[in-house]
């Protein structure tokens, strides 16, 4: 392939070398979120507050379905959040109604809460707003089902309460008090393009250049992006947009730097003196095209077009002019990058063909196969569930719905997050249980619960992102506190510790036991196949281009390769989960990034209009090559090799400029997939080692 300008390595700072649930119970993922927990808290508290001033039964639903849409709210664009909260508290209006009618027959209960709880766990394949519509709603159906409802009446009631606690959450989430939770992120890296925007000024004036002071406010940026998406599993279509204009502000960088050396040299006739000129004249663009996207960023608007580049002479072949072309692909993709920032979503050319969207009945159709982690998972949840249901049922359990609540909480995807999470959960309800006991033993008062249930509810949503044991703690004693309004026992507390010791110890036999993943979802195997499926794709969606693979072919296809995406995301949160420093979630995040690229581009090819004859075996060829440098990456993902010599990809012409368009971007990001790899790939295999052992 042809070499790119050369990049500056990352800084290596040395890490305490914690080992796997240790380490992630050390960290401490940024500050706390005070402004999110003090909505949380009134979301949760003063609706109940008035029910109780106003004599209204059903306070305590107010108060749960206010809690868990305030911390489903994980910022983003208004219509997406809206979508996420306001089916969020459909759902949970419905498993209320449901559980109430169900609880006391476990005949219906245990079958109930397998399909619900099935079905919840199966929404992560719809992405993480889904997901967590699952999981709480799932939730609510198990607290439910320890509260019997007198009647049909009463199961609508509560109903009716769960809905209107969800919709007060929302209208203080979206209209009275928004929180921007990208906004660090997004000044951090606006901070980062400045300092780019000043390196390159340098480099076209000639002036002393700070290397360290870019290097280190894009480390910030990337650190404040790690830290922002913690507490928001899977991918968002903001968070994507800002991990790519990281990457695009480190290549530009790259590019600058090296534009720096032509800047530099002593020219030694005519030809070169102009070329200097040229150089810093490059240099100039690239500079305001940071300052633009700096200031776009900062205030989620639309960047204004990127900067024309000056005409490099001498050839497509010299240096200035491969700089340059670098740059101008580096504009463009910083540009659609910075442009989705705000809706989270996609930005198109105008002549760019949208990609299908694939049906919810396509997307349950590529996860009914054992192959797919989201259904082995889901299967795993629903059965634990309902395991734990009917051995509270049947073996007397007091306050046994902790049991069910605590083993779906901390059963995860992976063996290794299971056993992270189950260890934070547990040692964070035995603290917060111990807590919940001297409260209940000291106050007795309603008010006085109640301003005490507002300060945790505060808390515990303020540290969801930052340390989940402590997280943990905290929300043991806010619902056992909201059950001692409306059920006072003394002996709440230690029911408590005993159930979730027994939940956990379910859910830790059943990631044990049930479907496990033997290779405990290895990133580097997962990255594979997304890489070779994803090669498979293309070479199928060229060959359909030039009329030689059908329809059915590329929907197969395509189909394999979501899945096998989906499959590698869900791997990612081992590590993700194991806590991790250096850039090793980076890298793998961009590699996936990147992947979800080539799957527009193979779409966008697939499903073209079929391309002249002539122009035909040129695409063909290309989908061969590229499919053969995916396999090659894929085997440096694998450690089969430590490097592979890829060869060089010249995307063809063709009529359709749309179609040229994707092939560009195809051959561009399995170059900076190249970049990646070579970068992490190691940190992650190490991540990898750690938990295994």
């Amino acid at each position: 392939m042809q070499a790119d300008p050369p990049e500056a390595p990352y800084p290596h700072v040395a890490q305490p070398r914690l080992r796997g649930p240790v380490r992630e119970l050390a960290r401490f993922g940024g500050r706390p979120n005070l402004g999110a927990g003090l909505r949380a808290a009134v979301a949760t508290v003063v609706p109940m507050a008035a029910a109780a001033a106003l004599d209204i039964p059903g306070a305590t639903w107010l108060g749960l379905a206010g809690f868990v849409v305030a911390i489903a709210d994980k910022g983003g664009a208004y219509r997406t959040r809206a979508r996420i909260m306001g089916a969020l508290t459909l759902a949970t209006a419905l498993a209320g109604v449901l559980g109430g009618l169900a609880s006391g027959r476990p005949a219906l209960s245990i079958p109930l809460i397998f399909a619900w709880a099935l079905g919840g766990a199966l929404l992560r394949a719809f992405g993480a707003g889904p997901g967590s519509i699952g999981t709480s709603s799932t939730i609510t159906f198990i607290i439910s089902l320890s509260a019997p409802a007198a009647g049909l009446d009463a199961a609508l009631g509560r109903g009716g309460f769960l809905l209107i606690g969800g919709a007060l959450a929302m209208a203080l989430s979206l209209f009275l008090w928004p929180i921007r939770a990208y906004r660090p992120a997004r000044v951090a890296l606006a901070a980062c393009y400045r300092a780019l925007a000043g390196y390159a000024d340098a480099v076209a004036t000639g002036a002393p250049r700070d290397f360290g002071g870019f290097r280190g406010a894009l480390e910030a940026a990337r650190d404040t992006l790690a830290q922002t998406r913690r507490g928001r599993p899977g991918e968002s279509g903001r968070g994507e947009r800002l991990l790519m204009l990281a990457e695009a502000a480190d290549r530009t960088f790259a590019a600058t730097t090296a534009l720096g050396g032509v800047a530099d040299a002593e020219p030694v006739d005519d030809a070169e003196a102009a070329a200097q000129e040229r150089a810093r004249a490059t240099a100039a663009a690239a500079a305001r095209l940071a300052r633009e996207l700096a200031d776009a960023v900062e205030r989620e608007r639309t960047p204004g077009p990127p900067p024309t580049f000056p005409e490099q002479g001498g050839g497509d072949e010299s240096l200035l002019a491969r700089l340059t072309a670098s740059l101008r692909r580096e504009a463009m993709r910083a540009w659609e990058a910075a442009a989705g920032v705000e809706s989270g979503k996609p930005v198109r050319l105008p002549e760019s063909p949208p990609a299908p969207s694939p049906a919810i009945g396509e997307v349950l159709r590529e996860n009914l196969t054992f192959r797919s982690v989201t259904l082995r998972h889901a299967l795993r949840v629903g059965v634990t569930a309902a395991a734990a249901t009917a051995l509270a049922h049947y073996l007397g359990v007091q306050r046994g719905y902790w049991v069910t609540l605590t083993a779906l909480i901390v059963l995860q995807p992976s063996a290794g997050a299971t056993w992270v999470k189950g260890l934070q959960r547990i040692g964070g309800t035995m603290a917060g249980g111990i807590a919940a006991a001297a409260i209940g033993a000291l106050v007795h008062d309603p008010h006085a619960l109640l301003a005490i249930i507002f300060v945790l509810a505060c808390a515990t949503a303020s540290m969801l992102q930052v340390n989940y044991a402590v997280y943990s703690a905290l929300l043991t004693p806010t619902f056992v506190l909201l059950a001692e309004t409306s059920a006072p026992d003394r002996h709440l507390p230690m029911i408590r510790i005993a159930n979730t010791l027994i939940g956990g110890a379910l859910a830790l036999a059943a990631a044990r036991l049930l479907w496990p993943a033997p290779e405990r979802l290895a990133f580097r195997g997962r990255l594979a196949e997304a890489l070779r499926a994803c090669g498979a794709y293309l070479r199928v969606a060229a060959r359909r281009y030039a009329g030689a693979a059908t329809r059915a072919e590329a929907d197969a296809a395509r189909r394999n390769t979501g899945l096998a995406v989906l499959n590698a995301e869900e791997s990612l949160q081992v590590v993700l989960w194991e806590g991790r420093r250096g850039h090793a979630p980076e890298a793998g995040m961009a590699a996936l990034a990147y992947l979800r690229r080539l799957g527009e581009a193979a779409n966008a090819l697939a499903y073209a209009p079929a391309g002249p004859g002539g122009a035909a075996p040129e695409v063909v060829a290309f989908g061969d090559t590229a499919a053969h440098a995916l396999d090659g990456l894929a085997a440096v993902s694998e450690e089969l090799a430590d490097a592979v010599a890829l060869e060089e990809i010249h995307p063809p012409s063709t009529p359709d400029a749309a179609v040229n368009q994707r092939l560009a971007i195809t051959a561009d990001v399995i170059t900076a997939l190249e970049r990646v790899l070579a970068r992490g790939m190691r940190e992650i295999g190490e991540s990898r080692g750690e938990a295994d052992g």
